[in-house]
């Protein structure tokens, strides 16, 4: 009892594999941030239009590819929408420079029913959302 037969050969382990794929991974801890695509910051912007004219192409690839393989509420839109007071000042220091309205978000990075849309009062995309 307990003792292994000299002939007895364990089975060789499956290869593992490391894959960096979204579709061979469990998506618990998984989200897509979708961060300020807003008209604004957009399509009133002639020089980034210029400098990124395949973000809109890239954006919704990442998009659908995560719609593919994530649940709606993985995935997330944060958008500006500025507080009184921060507008205020930002337009004082920037005269020139446009500030979203609203939420809306650009054609080709919409979000669909369920995903989250987190609204950032303030230019950092993390502070206080």
């Amino acid at each position: 009892p307990g003792v292994v037969p000299a002939t007895f050969r364990a089975p060789t382990p499956p290869e593992i594999r490391v894959v960096h794929s979204l579709h061979a991974s469990h998506m618990q801890h998984v989200a897509l941030l979708v961060v300020d695509c807003q008209p604004v910051y957009w399509d009133a912007q002639t020089a980034v239009r210029s400098m990124r004219p395949r973000l809109p192409a890239v954006v919704g690839g990442v998009l659908s590819r995560a719609r593919s393989v994530l649940s709606p509420p993985q995935i997330v839109h944060v958008r500006a929408n500025y507080t009184f007071r921060f507008a205020q000042n930002f337009k004082l220091l920037n005269p020139d420079k446009p500030l979203p309205s609203d939420i809306q978000a650009c054609e080709w990075a919409a979000s669909r029913v369920g995903e989250q849309i987190v609204v950032k009062g303030s230019f950092d995309s993390f502070h206080e959302t």
